[in-house]
């Protein structure tokens, strides 16, 4: 596709993507823009988000609960997902791989990013797979598994496996949200590492280039 593969802008009810596979676009795979706080949810459910060059998934100022389940993003430029200004969110049971840089100045290629983001669960467990048969984890980020900056995060039985780094928490203002510090909260069973060596999931601070502002539809 040349552009977005789906682009929702201020929609109001619910918003349910299921089983599509949206792959080989020049933006992003999905693009949720300012949902309103009226009744519903955003869910995207056993779908497929693959070689997108502007991102797996991005959603910004999302007033409605999200919940992203039993996906599979691959090989996405600059984020696999990116959340901005989003309220809550469950990230759950997803394989995120293989994440890539931006192709045009080589930077990024982070499998999550949460920015100004309020309440982000990340979880996985060995009953529940990507697309029903692929084991979940965030795994081959060129750049870091999950960044969180001035957001609240917490992680459950999340696999991160060969990112060049695993976990980094970065303040807000970074993002324009300035005096939200980042929280990553770790509710047990996480494990981080690369071919079979494992280390902890202790997240780190580099000072990375935060992202663009969120382009507008």
């Amino acid at each position: 596709m040349l552009w977005h593969g789906f682009s929702i802008s201020q929609a109001t009810g619910n918003i349910q993507i299921v089983q599509s596979a949206i792959e080989l676009c020049q933006g992003i795979g999905y693009y949720g823009n300012n949902t309103g706080a009226s009744p519903g949810d955003v869910s995207l459910l056993n779908d497929v988000f693959g070689v997108n060059s502007g991102g797996g998934i991005l959603i910004f100022g999302n007033a409605k609960p999200l919940g992203v389940t039993k996906c599979f993003l691959y090989a996405n430029g600059y984020a696999g997902i990116r959340l901005k200004d989003v309220g809550l969110a469950a990230i759950c049971h997803n394989l995120i791989e293989l994440t890539q840089p931006r192709t045009s100045d080589g930077e990024f290629g982070d499998g999550i990013i949460a920015e100004c983001s309020e309440n982000i669960i990340v979880c996985q467990d060995d009953q529940n797979f990507a697309l029903d048969y692929l084991p979940p984890g965030i795994e081959d980020s060129a750049r870091v598994g999950l960044t969180t900056i001035g957001s609240n995060v917490s992680l459950t039985n999340v696999k991160s496996e060969c990112n060049y780094i695993n976990l980094d928490a970065e303040d807000g203002g970074f993002s324009g949200c300035s005096g939200h510090p980042s929280s990553i909260v770790d509710n047990g069973g996480n494990v981080c590492g690369c071919d079979g060596v494992t280390i902890a999931c202790q997240p780190t601070s580099l000072n990375l280039t935060p992202p663009d502002p969120v382009p507008q539809p």
